[in-house]
């Protein structure tokens, strides 16, 4: 019989995720600077090993052809979160989901992107539906959501 979410210990709820952080290989975060004067985005990796970065974050993503995995990074590089026209949390965020799907080709990849995205903006405008104080911001936000 399984053990109810409320029944589980804290030793088992560490042990349980060290043996599923144990079974994923994740690749390193994106690093951007977005220069505002020249409307240049830079993408790097967080990794010692430019090249080995590279090879993790594609075999994480299911792709082995470098078009795909550089037009897919130059997509999900451009979301942005409230304020911001770049988002370094919201980009890693996706890739993060994106990762976790485990997809073994860039179909399954560019699918799981696009659960990724529309999670964020789902969540996005529930927000701001959440923080509206007039009928006609409610209107509008609602509409939004539809």
């Amino acid at each position: 019989m399984k053990k109810s979410h409320t029944a589980l210990t804290d030793a088992e709820a560490v042990d349980r995720l060290a043996a599923k952080v144990s079974r994923r290989t994740p690749g390193p975060k994106l690093k951007m600077d977005f220069d505002e004067d020249t409307r240049h985005l830079t993408v790097e990796f967080d990794h010692d090993d430019k090249a080995a970065g590279i090879a993790r974050s594609m075999v994480e993503l299911g792709t082995s052809d470098g078009r795909v995995f550089d037009g897919f990074l130059s997509q999900l590089s451009a979301l942005g979160e409230s304020g911001h026209s770049i988002s370094e949390r919201a980009t890693n965020f996706a890739l993060g989901v994106v990762a976790s799907i485990e997809p073994r080709d860039e179909v399954e990849a560019m699918l799981a992107a696009q659960m990724a995205v529309t999670h964020q903006a789902s969540m996005m405008m529930g927000r701001r539906l959440n923080h509206v104080t007039t009928i006609p911001q409610q209107d509008a936000a609602g509409r939004r959501v539809q």
